[in-house]
């Protein structure tokens, strides 16, 4: 395998589990190990420059860079607006691994991705045993532990979930999805649990003219979900509905406090300024303006995210993303694609919109499109063309008549009556043949 292979082996890898390298206390911001390499892939894509163009991924980055170096002469700078060019680079650096890479060496990629994933489950079980239950529960504890995602239990399960998605068409995608679903099902992750379902449908629809199979898979998860539950006692089958309760959101709206909430403040805050207060801001700015504090530093929703950072200017661009990616039948859909579906069908409850792992597969899944319409044309533009002129006089003199065509050998013409001799041509045959002859003549 080749270096700059290995390179986006560690990246892809890095993205999905992630491991922190510097943590605020503060503030909680995190310096995770794929930070550090993005860089790099920025300065890879950047020298195969010709390769990009203005595309909508890039005119979406224009739109919030242009929109966030206006409005910090106005509102001011914050430091999470470091995140979109965080976002910026995963998205050239994944355009850049499609480019160079083929489809059997991403696979590969992925297969070698899922079996170190499982070592890093099995690393950080043996190193915090004595915390799994509180790992597996969703339960609070005064120690650290370590989460193979930055977010928590809740984006752990749903990169899993994820991991699942991009091993669809793969002999690896059950155990996948059997380790995603359990894993989601113990951590109460509504998204995980989304996650295993959107990667289910894929492999549905790759599998459709194979019921034997579809059957096998929904026995294997309907089985596997309830022996955990009866493990858990209906602890967890009581927790794991609750989440999905939209009523407890509603109380902790009435409390000020939780999605339901957020997205009311936005909305608002959205209303009176539509174009944006720059990456970083938004929600700060909301924050800053409420007779009240929310405790989280985003809204859960890309699309509102995006849209106090942003403004609409830049959320229409997003939404025309969405629409290139989603316009896809899901059985022609490659991997990369796969996971831009379920980055926004989550994006919608959770994510903050400058995820590396989303704009990661956004570059790879739009340099895949464009490399498939790159070689649909090539393919067109090879394809020999029929030559629909008409010949010379002398060319079209040279015809044989319907009786040397028959002292030739059989006459061939499906859905005409085969004549094999010269006698079977009648007189009529040759009168027509004489009287076109004699106006190709006149006409010369």
């Amino acid at each position: 395998m080749r270096l700059i292979h290995c390179f986006y082996l560690a990246l892809v890898f890095l993205t999905l589990v992630q491991i922190p390298v510097y943590e605020n206390d503060v503030t909680g911001n995190t310096l995770n190990a794929y930070h550090l390499l993005l860089p790099i892939g920025l300065i890879l894509g950047a020298t195969r420059i010709h390769r990009l163009t203005l595309n909508l991924e890039m005119c979406f980055f224009i739109s919030m860079a242009c929109t966030t170096m206006f409005t910090y002469w106005v509102y001011g700078y914050n430091i999470r607006g470091i995140l979109l060019v965080f976002a910026g680079a995963a998205c050239v650096a994944g355009a850049d691994w499609v480019h160079r890479t083929t489809v059997d060496e991403r696979k590969q990629t992925l297969r070698i991705i899922f079996w170190m994933t499982i070592i890093a489950i099995i690393a950080r079980n043996v190193m915090y045993h004595g915390e799994l239950a509180t790992i597996y529960s969703r339960e609070k504890s005064n120690s650290p532990v370590w989460f193979l995602a930055s977010g928590g239990p809740n984006l752990e399960s749903t990169h899993l979930g994820m991991l699942a998605a991009l091993l669809v068409g793969t002999s690896l995608f059950l155990p996948s999805l059997a380790i995603a679903a359990i894993t989601s099902v113990l951590m109460l992750s509504r998204a995980g649990v989304i996650a295993c379902l959107a990667a289910s449908c894929f492999w549905i629809a790759e599998n459709r003219r194979n019921p034997y199979r579809i059957g096998f898979l929904l026995i294997a998860l309907i089985g596997a979900t309830t022996y955990v539950m009866l493990l858990a006692g209906g602890r967890h089958e009581d927790q794991l509905t609750q989440r999905f309760d939209i009523k407890a959101e509603q109380r902790l709206a009435d409390q000020r406090q939780g999605r339901l909430a957020i997205w009311k403040s936005a909305s608002q805050q959205i209303t009176s300024n539509p174009f944006g207060h720059g990456a970083g801001n938004g929600f700060a700015m909301m924050n800053r303006d409420l007779d009240h504090f929310y405790r989280e530093n985003n809204s859960h929703n890309i699309f509102i995210d995006l849209t106090m950072d942003g403004g609409v200017q830049s959320t229409l661009l997003l939404l025309m993303i969405v629409f290139a990616n989603l316009r896809q039948p899901l059985t022609r859909m490659d991997s990369c694609t796969r996971l831009v579906w379920i980055y926004f069908l989550l994006g919608m409850f959770e994510f903050t919109g400058y995820d590396i792992i989303g704009w990661f597969f956004i570059g790879a899944s739009s340099a895949s499109r464009s490399l498939a319409k790159q070689a649909i044309d090539e393919q067109q533009d090879t394809l020999p063309v029929a030559d629909t002129t008409i010949g010379s006089i002398d060319d079209m003199m040279a015809l044989p008549s319907p009786g040397e065509i028959a002292d030739d050998g059989p006459l061939i013409d499906e859905g005409e009556p085969k004549r094999s001799t010269r006698e079977e041509i009648t007189a009529d045959d040759e009168q027509w043949w004489a009287i076109d002859m004699d106006r190709i003549r006149h006409s010369a």
